[in-house]
């Protein structure tokens, strides 16, 4: 089994499902059965909330593709730290 331990998922402000499939099918092509994924989202937006509930419902999709990683801005201070 091959897992990617570090893949950011998304566009900066707007993601799709095609974008789900499009990543599976480069894993697929990669031989990658597993990719552990974080939200570009959730860094560079001051509100972490919005991209890593999709990462949340990417892994509740596809649980045997994917594992989701949180992902926080320290420098987002008290926001980071409630995330």
């Amino acid at each position: 089994m091959i897992i990617d331990v570090h893949v950011h998922y998304g566009q900066w402000l707007n993601t799709s499902k095609a974008e789900v499939k499009t990543l599976m099918a480069k894993m697929d092509a990669s031989g990658i059965d597993v990719s552990i994924v974080n939200s570009l989202k959730a860094l560079v937006e001051q509100d972490p909330c919005r991209g890593n509930k999709e990462v949340f419902e990417i892994v509740c999709q596809h649980p045997e593709r994917f594992i989701g990683m949180a992902s926080v801005n320290p420098y987002h201070g008290e926001i980071a730290e409630k995330e």
